[in-house]
């Protein structure tokens, strides 16, 4: 049986390491939320419920800032999509890797008003994402999905860290995508710092890295900011 374009988005996400996923369900992401519970059954990734979908775009950014590793945040279409841009915008200001997974209703209905239509005919949520994203892009056929997915996971490491964005409508989160379910088919995503050489007595440069020396740097200066003294200490006084 062919494996769903959601269940080969689960399994590449296993595959780089990713533990939770955290947002809101909705209509227009139930394939998803299918997989994942398919996936916890087997002790994979496992789903965290939020009550906001900022809430839960923020509970992605700090899940990435003390792993090291991609933070995933998953929301329906329309309004869930919108109310993730708060927690998006925080993770692209401060270089925090992310994965946003928005849902959009079935292709087609697209441009003729459904509910919660954020295509390019209504309320264009790639376009809304595109300027608080390393990358934003639609899904709208399921062999599009694997590319796609491979160039947003890497565009959160490279050039420079970010949130990153994938729109995929349901019924194409539905649609078999022509891989098998048996395990010698399953994907497999390398980061870009795997390939990178490493020089003798250079350290790898890791995501985890990354985070860990900004937040020691965050640390030093408000060292350095507590022992400046006042400006009345500077003064020199001149002669009496």
């Amino acid at each position: 049986k062919p494996m769903e374009a959601a269940e080969l988005l689960v399994a590449y996400l296993e595959q780089i390491g990713v533990e939770y996923v955290f947002g809101v369900p909705g209509g227009a992401i139930e394939p998803l939320y299918n997989a994942l519970a398919r996936s916890a059954r087997h002790g994979g990734l496992r789903p965290i419920v939020a009550r906001h979908e900022s809430g839960a775009a923020f509970m992605a950014d700090g899940y990435a800032r003390e792993t090291g590793k991609v933070g995933v945040v998953c929301a329906t279409s329309g309004p869930g999509s919108t109310n993730l841009i708060t927690g998006v915008a925080c993770a692209y200001e401060n270089e925090i890797p992310m994965l946003v997974i928005t849902g959009q209703p079935s292709l087609i209905l697209m441009g003729k008003g459904a509910l919660q239509e954020s295509s390019g005919a209504g309320i264009d949520t790639v376009a809304m994402f595109r300027t608080c994203t390393r990358y934003s892009a639609l899904i709208s056929h399921p062999d599009q999905l694997e590319r796609q997915l491979t160039n947003a996971l890497l565009s959160t490491y490279q050039p420079t860290p970010g949130p990153v964005h994938l729109s995929i409508p349901v019924d194409v989160q539905r649609t078999g995508c022509g891989r098998a379910r048996a395990a010698g088919g399953e994907p497999r995503v390398r980061r870009p710092q795997d390939d990178r050489p490493v020089r003798r007595g250079q350290a790898q440069h890791r995501p985890e890295h990354r985070c860990r020396q900004r937040r020691r740097t965050v640390r030093c200066r408000r060292k350095q900011h507590r022992k400046r003294l006042p400006l009345e200490a500077h003064h020199v006084r001149g002669p009496r």
